[in-house]
């Protein structure tokens, strides 16, 4: 297994450094002895193959098929793999070693640069997730209730916790390796290889020390990729080995060689629509650019919006489950002095019963054991039946019988009583002026047919149900 596969480095490249370096020892900035030796990229490149020809000259292969080396070689999706060097195993697989050389003025190419989109694009998806999550708990247990008032407050509320879940996941979040774009890490993580190598020429960082230095060295142990420097003596050092493991299980695809002459490096015209896809969702116009591999925030976006409309949703439901609301009282009295129904005059007369010695209801109209045993007489036509006249809407009642006199209805009541039926009498022209007859119904006068039939299935449960009539029978309301 090798030593980055276990999370070690050679870093004994720095270990013996001073600052007055002897011509034999290893520094990074660029050696006076050799003015005209120029590490350029081409360079790098040779010592670099020429490098991976020594290192992997005792792995066993297989000898019938000579090792395979190339130079600039250009993959599908704009891959370029600066070294490529490969040779047949016994078990007749191909292994394959790639390397992406940097000299220093391609520096840029092993710097990492902030993919500030993206971490911004992670922080408020995050924070959508956490929105949704607050309007979760504050469902269930009612830490702050919507009303009308409090609305734009709630909105003002849900955008600063927005913003302060994103601005610590930023402040957070720019020191993870996702959001330091390196090009050349970025590249290899594009295909797959058996081993993949970076190589740097003195003089692309200043120092071990340098922070740019170091987020190179973490992210090539993270992703099992070798590290060498090429010095001005043309000789090689290595600081990291490549993972001998693979540490995706194959979840990169193979390189895909591709005809040089079919790949244009120049950038294409593209329209508002194209530019903006380009860079919300996965890039299909491949650019020289050393960015192209920067990642897409697509998701991101698809989900904080998700999130959103979530929380939206939550919180029309919170809305409508609100309990009684209080009312400021000044409010309150305000409205009532501006309603419409305010404003009206009252009238000038008074409507006062013609015989206000008509005696109480409960002494003549039901069958309550109180009074049925010894019913009183009461004179119907006296009975004031204008309170029967204020509704708008159809009444209903459950109907028992109907009789022409007031004896027979009397009689009838104590009968039901007999048989456990609670029943009111009332005469027919309360509700209809024409009629003369006697009405004799069970409960109340209802607004509503659903309590009237509740009242008509329990009275049909009783064992006496059919010894009598029921049914539901509308009252209209009286004519203006």
């Amino acid at each position: 297994m090798s030593m980055a596969a276990n999370g070690l480095r050679h870093d004994g490249l720095f270990s013996h450094v001073k600052a007055n370096a002897t011509p034999t020892g290893v520094n990074f900035a660029a050696k006076a002895e050799h003015p005209v030796e120029q590490l350029t990229e081409n360079v790098v490149k040779q010592v670099a193959l020429r490098f991976l020809r020594k290192y992997y000259r005792n792995r066993i292969r297989d000898e019938r098929f000579p090792p395979e080396s190339k130079f600039d070689l250009r993959g599908a999706g704009g891959i370029i793999a600066d070294g490529y060097y490969a040779f047949v195993k016994p078990d007749g697989k191909r292994f394959i070693a790639t390397i992406e050389a940097t000299s220093a003025d391609k520096r840029d190419e092993v710097l990492f640069k902030y993919q500030w989109s993206l971490l911004v694009a992670d922080a408020l998806a995050v924070a959508a997730l956490a929105l949704v999550l607050l309007y979760l708990l504050n469902y269930v247990y009612r830490f702050h209730q919507i009303t009308p008032e409090n609305l734009w407050a709630r909105v003002g509320l849900s955008v600063l916790v927005l913003l302060a879940v994103a601005g610590c996941y930023v402040l957070i979040g720019r020191h993870f390796s996702r959001y330091r774009y390196i090009y050349a890490v970025e590249q290899f993580k594009r295909y797959h290889a058996d081993e993949q190598w970076i190589a740097l020429a003195e003089g692309v960082f200043s120092s071990h020390n340098d922070p740019q230095f170091i987020e190179l060295k973490n992210q090539c142990v993270r992703n099992g990729i070798g590290l060498v420097l090429v010095t001005g003596e043309l000789d090689t050092r290595v600081l990291i080995t490549p993972a001998r493991e693979d540490l995706f299980q194959g979840r990169r695809k193979p390189l895909v060689v591709e005809d040089s002459t079919a790949i244009s490096t120049a950038r294409l015209p593209q329209t508002w629509w194209q530019y903006l896809w380009n860079r919300v969702g996965p890039s299909t116009v491949k650019s020289p650019s050393i960015y192209r591999y920067q990642k897409s925030w697509f998701k991101q976006l698809a989900l904080g919006t998700f999130s959103l409309i979530v929380a939206a949703v939550i919180g029309v439901q919170e809305w409508k489950d609100a309990p009684v609301q209080r009312v400021d009282p000044d409010r309150f009295r305000q409205e009532i002095a501006n309603s419409q129904s305010n404003q009206l005059h009252e009238q000038p007369e008074y409507i006062v019963e013609a015989k206000p010695q008509v005696p109480k209801p409960d002494d003549w109209y039901t069958n309550e054991p109180s009074h049925a045993s010894n019913p009183k007489k009461v004179d119907y036509s006296a009975y004031p039946c204008e309170r029967y006249n204020n509704f708008r809407e159809p009444q209903y009642i459950v109907h028992i019988a109907t009789t022409g006199t007031e004896e027979d209805a009397r009689m009838l009541l104590v009968e039901l009583q007999q048989l456990g039926v609670r029943a009111t009498l009332l005469p027919w022209a309360c509700f209809d002026s024409k009629r003369t007859d006697f009405l004799i119904f069970s409960g109340l006068v209802y607004s509503d047919i659903a309590e009237a039939d509740s009242v008509l299935h329990t009275l049909k449960r009783l064992p006496t149900a059919n010894e009598i009539q029921l049914r539901i029978i509308t009252i209209q309301p009286p004519a203006l």
